[in-house]
Parts: structure tokens; C-alpha cells; sequence
């Protein structure tokens, strides 16, 4: 069985312009609009691309809390 090699990157890469991620907006089950984020697995940039997409959903995930809750990362303490 081959070695594990585990390499740890400073500072993460952003996406560049010959990524191969793909966005698509449909519509889901209810009707509204979805955007979709898909990777190329083979492609030699996946850990950027995929890092841009993990940021994307992060960023999305944010913004919704804050319009629901005021916060952008927890609901709120008990008092």
C-alpha cells in the first residue's frame, strides 16, 4: 500500500481564471432558484477550485444568517 503524503499549504490559493468549476442556477423541488457549484475531480487545480467553492457556500451560508438572525455566524446567546 502507498504512503500517505500530507501537505499543508501557508496560505490558501484563490481560484484562478483556468479553474474548472462550473455554476449552474435551476430550479429545485419548490420551485425556486438553486445555484449549483460542480469540480472537475481530474482537474490539476482542484484544491483551489475547491477552496472557492467551500469560501462561495461559506459566504452564502453568512449572509443568510444575517438577514434571519442579525449575526452572521450563531443565532444569539441565552441570556
Amino acid at each position: 500500500m502507498p504512503k500517505l503524503q500530507v501537505r499543508k499549504h501557508d496560505k490558501p490559493v484563490k481560484a484562478g481564471a483556468g479553474a474548472k468549476v462550473s455554476v449552474k442556477v435551476v430550479r429545485g423541488i419548490d420551485g425556486r432558484k438553486v445555484t449549483v457549484r460542480a469540480l472537475d475531480a481530474n482537474s490539476a487545480t482542484f484544491g483551489s477550485d475547491f477552496l472557492y467553492v467551500f469560501k462561495q457556500n461559506v459566504r452564502k451560508a453568512r449572509k443568510e444568517n444575517k438577514d434571519r438572525f442579525g449575526a452572521p455566524d450563531s443565532v444569539g446567546r441565552k441570556s
